[in-house]
């Protein structure tokens, strides 16, 4: 897993001699002035030798086993740590090394994924992103979430990683027709890279300017009219000081089909007007914020 763009260079490593895999207890504690590893009895190792730390009010190297019981490692003497955050080192007897990162004593994770770089860059209506990994462990693959608010993500696609890798990999996901379907002026994007085991670790947030101009009150575009549902999607920029829109639909003969009124945020909105229960082709679409009126006539299914 990766830590929020932190992603520090953190790699679990199995041990090439006896097959033994270095593990991080899921927890550590610090009651009487020593340090406690906390490890489930199967996942215990036995060929734990020392350990190197570096926590607040606490940073010792070369702490050496005191004592050994059947479910944890006590470490010591006279560790004063109130924090338990921060990287442990632990060194084993026949196992490569490893480090551990813990926030509030809870196991922050190895970092099987050292991600080095993460971009988006806008070309015509899509958005490519590219990121770059130095190294990979267990490593299932990259979800890749889109927002239009920089909170409410939805999975857009997934690749796939290449499981457990040394050398540099490069990745990359085409974003086709952002500008199409914009709800606001900026895309946000991250990463949610997926262990084998489930577990996922999101990056940080991209966030990628679309270009758009708009200044005043406007349809943007409609969308839908082409399909056989009969639902449109209205899209309209709104400007910041425009509270409340009265939006008219009326058939070629100015029968009104529907008419309602609408409360926008400011900046690119978009609503759904459902004419499945009406047969006219055309139609004319119209919002009126008490100075101005914009509209657009559409014909549906018809390229106009």
């Amino acid at each position: 897993m990766f830590a929020e763009l932190r992603f520090y260079a953190v790699i679990a490593v199995l041990a090439m001699s006896y097959g033994l895999e270095a593990q991080c207890p899921p927890s550590i504690s610090s009651p009487s002035d020593k340090l406690i590893l906390q490890y489930e009895m199967a996942d215990f190792p036995t060929n734990l030798d020392k350990l190197d730390t570096n926590l607040p009010n606490g940073i010792y190297n070369d702490i050496t086993i005191v004592s050994l019981i059947p479910t944890w490692q006590t470490f010591g003497p006279n560790f004063n740590s109130v924090g338990l955050t921060g990287d442990l080192t632990i060194h084993y007897t026949d196992a490569p090394s490893e480090e551990c990162e813990y926030v509030d004593g809870n196991l922050v994770g190895l970092v099987p994924v050292e991600l080095s770089s993460f971009i988006g860059v806008l070309k015509n209506e899509n958005i490519l992103l590219s990121w770059t990994t130095e190294s990979e462990k267990e490593n299932l693959g990259f979800e890749i979430e889109h927002s239009y608010d920089g909170e409410r993500f939805s999975t857009i696609g997934m690749i796939e990683g290449v499981g457990n890798s040394e050398d540099t990999q490069e990745y990359d996901f085409l974003d086709e027709g952002v500008r199409i379907r914009a709800l606001s002026n900026t895309a946000y994007y991250r990463l949610a890279q997926i262990d084998f085991d489930g577990t996922k670790t999101y990056s940080d947030v991209v966030a990628i300017d679309l270009g758009f101009d708009f200044e005043k009150f406007e349809i943007t575009k409609i969308t839908g009219w082409d399909s056989s549902e009969r639902k449109l999607q209205v899209h309209f920029y709104n400007p910041e000081t425009i509270r409340k829109i009265n939006f008219l639909v009326t058939d070629i003969n100015g029968r009104i089909i529907e008419k309602r009124s609408i409360f926008p945020v400011g900046g690119l909105n978009v609503f759904e007007v459902d004419l499945s229960n009406d047969e006219s082709p055309f139609y004319f679409l119209s919002l009126n914020n008490g100075k101005e009126v914009v509209g657009k006539k559409v014909a549906l299914g018809l390229d106009y």
